[in-house]
């Protein structure tokens, strides 16, 4: 019995005297300081209609006086415990249950310590911490203390930048300093001049199995699992707390509770706007089909905590609440829906339920994925009013031997570095937003489609580069290119130094003021594959992904992009198998470059419809290739963009126009030359 116990050992459960909400002092008041009643089971009963997990707070009980109820006195002493509803003081306990099926020692842990935390931090919820509300709006549940929440309570001291010295040095924050009373566990760089705004940065390798950021990804909605199931490689990396009011937790918030929302986490994948997939998908805990929501293009403005739920631009996976990533689902007509497969391991191209709201994978910085946040990145360093703050973020290094992370950090103007400088000595950022485009804007070579790429230009000053022989600036950009011989398997692939499984394939120079793109034209793209005309030993089905990497002008390479896949096949083979030429063109380091411009005739001609241009390019130059009618009115452009030397061909086809006589002009520098062109039909 609960009295019996108290009775003869009620002090061990007197240890403090509550002044008010979050403070303390440690001497004995007669109050029983900390009770846990804990619930197998959810009773309606002893939670008051209410469908919480959990209570900060025992409840009314029968007998009460005053807020409170006296287990038992004597002549020397009486225990008493706090018995308020959450209206008014906290009281000396909590209740909690676990009645969703999924009974385990770490869901008791997680839902106990989070009604504990309301000791230690009142009635607020605070997104991406502990004490996040864990549902709604608030998402980013933590499965530990946050680095904000240890360094409030006073269990971590955060070190501060010394922008004369560059070079930071972070521990694992959950090792409590074992490799030094020295040792750097958290790192605090701030924004505002008052020190309110700042960023807090914490080297999580998971030395701790305890330590667990992640709450989505291969978790989905089973989070309370035991830790040892998870995939421990999942969750590491350094993780940037953006905060906005100090360690302030009074903030009203949308539920009615005193919520603080001016805490963001800025993942490493990415702020982005979103648009509807047009499809639903099921979630696994309810089964009820939810729209899914994917990323359109990039965002470089600051993802702030205080815009409005739901608003889809320039938010993160975890801001904007996304439930399904691209991949391949599982069981999606039976119930339960299992979780399914990230894309990076399949060809598919659904969306599975990865609850990436809660955090996954892919929210962590690390070495050889994303290792720079600045000005220019994105999420990039921006203050919550939007306004530039000008700090540089490196994450360069991280000995895995001792789980020391390198990180250089660098603001302009101090230091004695200006913007400049500071750019050179840091690598472009990660390029965002690579894709292959549609169907309908593919070209054609050949009379086949040939695989389109584009992605979103570095911001980077340093980005650009003036070449001879060119008028325009330019950006230097890196294609990497994947593949297998068939459908059954996916290209070898990572998360972490993807180029190790990639091959260089291209160098990219795109005009600043264009969009960069990159045509393939060594595939032939899936768009043009004759399903069911050709044997299935000639007409070959295989995946390719690709990335891109920067290259600013000191030669200084960022990490590769996020890849995008599509599909290619082959067209070369016996008959029946010969259903076009090869789909092989000669690419610029197969051979040597050519000596000088040329523009050949075309082949054939006469022609109809379509015939192919062959040109040569023998240094880097903005080439120019149009076709005109015989009245001089401009009617196709085959090329205008920069080349690197090299052999290339087009393909002009004039299935819309009549018979006659036409020309085309190439123009590149002080070169141009005309060939003629015989449309007959």
């Amino acid at each position: 019995m609960l009295s019996d116990t108290l009775q003869s050992e009620w002090t061990r459960f007197d240890l403090w005297s509550v002044r008010q909400k979050g403070q303390f002092d440690w001497e004995k008041d007669k109050l029983a300081d900390m009770i846990y009643i804990t619930f197998r089971q959810w009773k309606r009963f002893l939670f008051s209609n209410n469908t919480a997990w959990g209570f900060a707070t025992l409840g009314p009980c029968q007998g009460t006086v005053n807020d409170r109820y006296t287990v038992f006195s004597n002549a020397n002493d009486t225990v008493r415990i706090f018995s308020a509803d959450a209206s008014d003081s906290l009281g000396s306990g909590l209740r909690i249950h676990a009645d969703s099926g999924v009974y385990s020692k770490q869901r008791f842990i997680d839902l106990a310590t989070h009604e504990h935390g309301h000791y230690m931090f009142g009635w607020s919820h605070n997104i991406y911490s502990k004490m996040s509300y864990g549902g709604g709006y608030s998402n980013g549940w933590e499965f530990s203390l946050s680095p904000w929440e240890l360094v409030k309570l006073g269990l971590l001291f955060p070190s501060f930048p010394d922008y004369s010295n560059p070079a930071n040095y972070l521990y694992d924050y959950s090792s409590r300093g074992q490799y030094g009373p020295d040792t750097n566990e958290v790192i605090q760089i701030p924004i505002s001049s008052d020190g309110g705004e700042f960023f807090l940065l914490a080297n999580r390798r998971r030395v701790s199995e305890w330590d667990r950021r992640v709450g989505g990804d291969t978790l989905a909605n089973d989070r309370w699992q035991f830790l040892k199931e998870i995939n421990n490689q999942y969750g590491r990396g350094l993780y940037i707390y953006h905060v906005k009011d100090a360690y302030e937790t009074n903030t009203p918030n949308i539920h009615g509770l005193n919520e603080d929302n001016d805490m963001d986490l800025e993942c490493a994948d990415g702020s982005w706007n979103y648009i509807s997939a047009g499809v639903q998908r099921k979630r696994i805990n309810d089964q009820t089909p939810t729209n899914v929501y994917i990323r359109q293009y990039p965002s470089y403005n600051n993802d702030s905590p205080e815009s409005n739920p739901g608003y889809t631009s320039g938010k993160d996976d975890m801001s904007n609440a996304i439930l399904f990533t691209q991949g391949c689902i599982d069981n999606f007509n039976t119930a339960p829906v299992s979780r399914g497969t990230h894309t990076l391991y399949t060809n598919d191209n659904d969306y599975w339920y990865s609850l990436a709201s809660l955090g996954d994978r892919w929210d962590a910085w690390n070495v050889g994925y994303n290792e720079v946040f600045s000005p220019y990145s994105s999420p990039n360093t921006k203050d919550m009013q939007n306004n530039q703050t000008n700090i540089f973020i490196w994450y360069k290094a991280l000995d895995t031997s001792n789980k020391k992370a390198t990180i250089e950090l660098y603001r302009t103007g101090y230091g004695g570095k200006s913007e400049a400088q500071i750019l050179e000595l840091t690598p472009p950022s990660r390029p965002m937003g690579l894709r292959v485009l549609s169907c309908d804007s593919l070209p054609t070579i050949n009379g086949y489609r040939r695989i389109k790429l584009r992605w979103f230009h570095n911001m980077e000053p340093d980005m650009i580069q003036q070449w001879q022989g060119v008028n325009d600036q330019i950006k230097k950009y890196k294609i990497y290119r994947t593949t297998t011989s068939g459908m059954d398997f996916v290209p070898n692939d990572r998360m972490q130094f993807p180029e190790n499984d990639y091959q260089l394939y291209k160098t990219v120079y795109a005009e600043v003021n264009a969009v960069p793109e990159f045509n393939d034209s060594a595939l032939v793209s899936v768009c043009d594959y004759p399903y069911g005309v050709c044997p299935p030993y000639c007409c070959n089905l295989f995946p390719v992904r690709y990335r891109v990497q920067a290259v600013d002008k000191f030669e200084t390479h960022s990490v590769l992009s996020d890849f995008a896949k599509t599909e290619a096949w082959n067209v070369t083979g016996p008959e029946p198998c010969a259903y076009g030429p090869d789909n092989f063109v000669l690419e610029n380091n197969h051979q040597e470059a050519p000596k000088e411009f040329s523009l050949s005739n075309a082949f054939p001609n006469p022609f109809n419809p379509s015939t192919l241009i062959s040109y040569t390019v023998p240094l880097i130059s903005h080439v120019r290739i149009t076709v005109y009618d015989i009245n001089g009115k401009e009617i196709a452009n085959l090329a205008n963009s920069i080349h690197e030397p090299g052999f290339y061909e087009a393909t002009f086809n004039a299935v819309s126009l009549p018979s006659g006589t036409y020309f085309c002009i190439m123009k590149a520098g002080t070169f141009a030359v005309t060939k003629k062109l015989v449309v007959v039909k």
